[in-house]
């Protein structure tokens, strides 16, 4: 008797230790496979003048996860900053620059600050505001070394204020678009585009400024089809 109870205590531990290994397998498994669609998000390069496509059309693109201290995949942006497809979580306009390389074939630049924004949305937005106030023009990591090679540009921003971030006004600054088209896409919480269009008209006179088109941020999923015929 002693020994059938020892022989089917054996038998349980093996069956437990087998059932442990299993489960540790799955969950590597389940943070591979996370990691990988984390990795398949980012469509952006980090400097255009590093594309060897030879597009003529760029997409530029600001980001606000992309301009904040949090890690990319934190929740304290929500939905008012990003959009989750699938098992992958883009910001807004990570998302949007991804339709619009998908219909263009276009090279990519990501509008990105040296300083970033704080990790808190609604503080994030009253620096943005303060910068407005102050008609700052925030530092930029990196320019694109070729702008003269591209014929039209796809810039891509949120709405804050009624307005471009002042990050993308340090953009347009940068560069002479004269004889350029430039096709603005906003997102936004319910502004449209204030009065982005306009700005850009300012900030580069000499280039043809489309009529732009505004997504609502919580519209982004499915916007595909509207940026597909607004690129068009």
């Amino acid at each position: 008797m002693k020994q059938n109870m020892k022989r089917l205590t054996a038998i349980l531990v093996a069956l437990i230790m087998m059932l442990a290994l299993a489960a540790c397998s799955g969950s590597k498994d389940a943070e591979e496979a996370t990691a990988v669609a984390s990795d398949s998000a980012i469509v952006e390069s980090k400097a255009a003048d590093t594309a060897k496509s030879g597009s003529k059309t760029l997409v530029a693109f600001f980001n606000t996860r992309k301009n904040t201290t949090v890690d990319a995949a934190a929740d304290s942006l929500s939905s008012s900053t990003q959009t989750t497809v699938g098992n992958t979580a883009y910001g807004n306009a990570q998302l949007l620059a991804k339709y619009a390389v998908d219909a263009t074939g276009a090279d990519v630049f990501s509008i990105e600050t040296v300083a970033a924004y704080d990790e808190d949305y609604n503080d994030a937005i009253e620096d943005a505001q303060e910068e407005q106030n102050q008609d700052a023009r925030p530092e930029l990591k990196t320019l694109v070394a070729n702008m003269e090679d591209y014929d039209t540009v796809v810039l891509i921003y949120p709405c804050w204020w009624g307005d471009m971030p002042m990050a993308v006004w340090t953009f347009l600054e940068s560069y002479d678009f004269s004889g350029k088209t430039i096709c603005p896409i906003s997102t936004h919480g319910g502004s449209g585009m204030g009065s982005s269009v306009n700005t850009i008209k300012k900030l580069a006179p000499k280039a043809t400024v489309k009529d732009g088109l505004d997504v609502s941020g919580n519209s982004v999923a499915g916007a595909e089809a509207d940026v597909q015929a607004y690129l068009k």
